[in-house]
């Protein structure tokens, strides 16, 4: 597959009475957006904020596009809850950090222009927003507020992404069980057919 990293200084703003959807934030990046590092956590900006963020990032569309292929934005990590927009269109959400997804943004890619890249986090906290509330979630030790014993609850776009050029029919995933009276093992290949 092509790739391209999209690491690298991003723009955030808070959002903390979580009016950015109704607003059309994704529309537009804040002009109080500041710079933020990708790969990074919002911690390092906002130290001691939970709640709602978005981020910013503009980028040429130097993959090709074409009936044979497809283009997806590849998420290491987003913690806790994302939602994404690329050039104003709705491209999908996630929950769940620590899980690596994809989304393909095939219909609202822009080959050759400048491609707008809107996302919006939610850091679960104490306080409920959106239905999420950081006691109700896996969250392992984490604590809001932070005691000892417990983890901190950070969040943010914590690992890499990156937008992949893949092929309409493709390996998504493949897995080995081993056998350890036979000394035999038996692989089950996930294909992906969006021909």
């Amino acid at each position: 597959c092509d790739l391209l990293r999209l690491d690298g200084i991003w723009k955030i703003a808070r959002d903390p009475e979580n009016v950015g959807r109704a607003e059309s934030w994704f529309a537009a990046q804040r002009p109080e957006a500041i710079d933020v590092p990708v790969p990074g956590i919002i911690q390092q900006v906002f130290p001691n904020y939970h709640g709602v963020v978005w981020y910013w990032r503009t980028f040429q569309g130097d993959l090709q596009s074409d009936a044979h292929h497809r283009v997806l934005l590849h998420f290491q990590n987003v913690d806790y809850y994302g939602e994404f927009w690329l050039n104003g269109q709705s491209i999908g959400s996630h929950e769940g950090s620590e899980t690596p997804f994809d989304l393909d943004i095939t219909s609202a890619y822009k080959p050759g222009a400048e491609n707008h890249l809107c996302v919006r986090v939610l850091n679960v906290s104490a306080t409920p927003i959106d239905g999420l509330v950081l006691a109700e979630i896996p969250h392992r030790n984490r604590a809001d507020p932070y005691t000892n014993g417990s983890s901190q609850n950070l969040g943010g776009i914590v690992w890499s992404v990156e937008l992949r050029r893949v092929p309409t029919v493709r390996i998504i995933d493949v897995f080995a069980q081993p056998d350890i009276h036979s000394g035999s093992f038996s692989v089950s290949v996930s294909l992906r057919n969006e021909a």
